[in-house]
Parts: structure tokens; sequence; C-alpha cells
């Protein structure tokens, strides 16, 4: 069954765990845009350039970061002021543990900096907030190796009122968030198609 452009935002909107994928110029990111407009409490939107937090109940969400928007390049700020466990990292204010010593998050490349952000994000919507949250991410592997972005996935599936929607490319990856509990769609000519 094919669902058309503005009735698949709906659903996203609805609440759960979503993975849009398909070809260039499917639809996909226009999917995540219209359920952005439709949704109410849309903690974070992530694409490749940076992370934002958005509106939380008509209030800035309260963030482990000290920027409006966090970049993925450089220059590139994440603060946490607790120590905080992000496999295979610790993160501590604006250094990381890494191959046994602690380094400038800056210092990091991009994908292990997307997959920091990404992973507090997740995190702190998940455990802290944790009343209905969603995280919207276009172009999820995007910079990050294959493991990563599983983490990834394992990460956002482990929190049950944490709604989030991920637009991807690769099938395997897309097998392994299904396996995960996230409902597939793929996207294409501004139509969606349940993927099982």
């Amino acid at each position: 069954m094919e669902i058309k452009l503005g009735k698949m935002a709906e659903i996203i909107a609805s609440g759960g765990k979503y993975v849009l994928y398909g070809p260039n110029g499917g639809g996909k990111s226009s999917m995540l845009t219209m359920a952005i407009i439709k949704i109410s409490s849309v903690s974070a939107y992530a694409n490749e350039v940076g992370l934002k937090p958005l509106k939380l109940g008509g209030k800035t969400c309260v963030w482990p970061f000290d920027v409006e928007k966090v970049r993925f390049r450089k220059p590139f700020s994440v603060r946490c002021p607790q120590l905080q466990e992000v496999p295979p990292f610790k993160l501590y204010y604006d250094h990381a543990y890494k191959n046994g010593t602690w380094i400038q998050i800056s210092k990091l490349s991009y994908g292990e900096r997307k997959y920091i952000a990404l992973s507090v994000a997740a995190k702190w919507l998940g455990e802290i907030v944790a009343s209905d949250s969603y995280l919207i991410v276009e172009n999820l592997e995007s910079g990050l190796d294959p493991e990563m972005t599983k983490k990834l996935l394992e990460l956002i599936a482990s929190f049950p009122n944490l709604h989030a929607a991920v637009e991807m490319r690769s099938p395997h990856l897309v097998e392994s968030a299904i396996k995960l509990g996230f409902a597939a769609y793929h996207v294409k000519d501004f139509t969606a198609r349940r993927v099982v």
C-alpha cells in the first residue's frame, strides 16, 4: 500500500520510531519537514551540518550543549558538565576519552563528533526529558561508519518514550533498524511503502 507525502508525515507525527530510505529526490526530507510542522514536541532536528535543539512545550529544551546549534564540522562545541558515557567514548566538558587519553572533542573526526552529538542528544532526550520527545535526523549515515550508525540506532531504540524519524540509505542498516523495532518505509516519488 502506498502512502502519500502528507499522510506519511501524519503517521510520523503520531509517534514511534521510523526509518525512511530511498533514492535521492524521492521525498524523504520533505516528509520529515512536514512531520516537524505537525509535531508539537519536536525536541531535536539534525542534518549533515549539525544538530538543532527545538522548542519543547513552548520552551527551549534544556540541553547539555552551550550553543543553539551544534555544528558537526569545526568549530564544534559540546559541553558535558557531568561525566557521560557514550561508548566507546567517555565525555567530560569539552573532552573525550579515546584510546587511553583525553583529547578535545573538536580534534575528533567529523564522524566521531556527529556520533557524540547525536548520542548525547538521544540519551538526554531519552533519560532526562523522557516525556514523548522527538528526534528527527536527516541523512543519519553521513560521516558515520556502519558500526557507529548501528550503535546510534540501538541507543535510540533503547528509549521507549523517545520518538524518532531517521533518513538512511543503506539497506543493510535498514534491516538492522527493523530488527530493533523501527518501522521502515521506502520512499520514492513522494510516496512511501512499508517494508517488513
